[in-house]
């Protein structure tokens, strides 16, 4: 070993230190197309950008069901430069991990809008994709909680409870029949 022994130590130290932080180096560039998401009162915000593009948009409804519709409202452009005019490709992926359902979206009154039927609960992936200087491909995760009972639930519900309250009437009424009256004093 030529050199002085500290010397080795230092480098090691260094190299051990670049070794940890490898892994956090590695997640930041994975996360580089994660669509940031906040939940409003309004609806859920949406925010994303890089040297070069923005993306904002908003979600609508502000809480998801299953059974409902899911309006996009994209807002896409450049930091220099032109405005981006589109397409911008719009894609909705269920909890099932099946295909997405993907519309080619043009520009209209600034922004880019499209709706999507939400077909089951479950945590659901959207995907927005647009080229400008090269593609960019994004993700944002949107969970979709359980829908309302369907109607014909509801109805079904509401008949056998009616037909179990008519029929404890009347059984009600027969029992007092067959009880024997008391004298009057």
């Amino acid at each position: 070993m030529h050199g002085h022994p500290h010397a080795w130590r230092s480098r090691d130290l260094a190299l051990s230190g670049l070794l940890l932080l490898l892994p956090l180096c590695v997640n930041a560039a994975e996360r580089l197309d994660v669509i940031r998401t906040t939940h409003t009162d309004h609806g859920v915000e949406l925010s994303w950008s890089d040297t070069e593009e923005r993306l904002q948009g908003v979600l609508l409804p502000a809480s998801p069901r299953a059974g409902s519709e899911l309006a996009v409202n994209l807002d896409v452009g450049s930091f220099e430069g032109p405005e981006f005019q589109g397409p911008v490709r719009v894609g909705l992926r269920g909890p099932d991990g099946g295909p997405a359902e993907v519309h080619l979206v043009q520009r209209a009154n600034r922004t880019f809008h499209t709706t999507f039927a939400l077909r089951q609960a479950g945590l659901h992936t959207l995907d927005v994709a647009f080229h400008t200087t090269h593609e960019k491909v994004l993700h944002a995760n949107l969970e979709v909680a359980e829908g309302p009972l369907p109607l014909s639930v509801v109805w079904a519900l509401l008949v056998l409870g009616a037909g179990g309250a008519a029929a404890y009437g009347l059984w009600a009424r027969a029992q007092a029949r067959r009880a024997p009256k008391e004298p009057s004093p």
